[in-house]
């Protein structure tokens, strides 16, 4: 187990963010993830730009395209709105082969499901979904309730894991 040093919470390990605070649990700087980037990012250490989800307001931006900046590699791809994007690990053995493969990215050691999450577009917003992963799929640090799809915006840090996507529109 993992004792937040903020709160004193108690988290199974791995876990990167505290449920309770928020607080970053891992490793290393969490902020050296998101260098290099203070249009999107601001002086929020957290990249936790992203208004709350009450305070979102889907259908205010409609994209062609979301570019997903990808980990330390910084590997942009794009989704676009024609179709959905699952995301994932690929796996010859068992004949999974996700729309966009973080494998290349460090998908196995930083504990991204096969099949860990969607990305869609639907009535004017890109949402993100995670599929039931095993080690699940935060939104600028809140984790998400698996199969239920919320929406992105410009500058939201996504976790597969532990691995880190930026979502640039």
């Amino acid at each position: 187990m993992i004792q937040c040093p903020t709160c004193h919470a108690l988290h199974p390990l791995n876990t990167l963010f505290c449920d309770e605070c928020g607080e970053y649990l891992g490793q290393g700087n969490p902020t050296e993830f998101l260098a290099g980037d203070p249009e999107t990012y601001g002086d929020n250490a957290l990249g936790r730009v992203a208004q709350k989800e009450s305070d979102r307001e889907p259908g205010t931006a409609s994209p062609e395209k979301i570019l997903l900046i990808i980990g330390e590699s910084k590997r942009g791809v794009p989704v676009t709105t024609g179709k959905e994007a699952l995301l994932g690990r690929g796996d010859p053995a068992s004949g999974n082969y996700p729309d966009i493969d973080l494998s290349d990215d460090g998908g196995l050691e930083n504990g991204v499901s096969r099949r860990h999450a969607r990305i869609s577009f639907r009535q004017k917003d890109f949402f993100v979904e995670d599929l039931g992963s095993a080690n699940g799929t935060l939104l600028n640090g809140d984790r998400l309730a698996p199969f239920r799809a919320q929406p992105l915006r410009n500058g939201d840090v996504l976790q597969f894991g532990k691995l880190m996507v930026r979502v640039k529109f």
